[in-house]
């Protein structure tokens, strides 16, 4: 499932993910579209790229809310349920 990151939910944790996903993409010249180099999903946008690599090819523990506890397996998906719920 791609590189491992087991660490607690940090500052240096997110760090760590965010070198890590984004040594997994690269933007291409020709058509300015965001690669991920482990497969061959593309988007025009980085955020979507970097998203995908979270899920697809980065193993972590995932995120719990800090306010409510529900289980998020990646960053995005603890940043949707934040704004939906109102837990800033």
């Amino acid at each position: 499932r791609g590189s491992v990151l087991t660490t607690e939910l940090t500052s240096d944790f997110l760090q760590a993910l965010d070198v890590v996903v984004d040594s997994k993409i690269l933007k291409d010249s020709t058509d300015g579209a965001w690669h991920c180099t482990d497969c061959a999903y593309s988007s025009q946008y980085r955020t979507n790229t970097r998203g995908h690599v979270e899920t697809h090819h980065v193993a972590s523990q995932g995120f719990n809310c800090p306010i409510c506890s529900k289980f998020c397996v990646s960053k995005n998906a603890l940043r949707i349920h934040r704004k939906r719920y109102n837990h800033n």
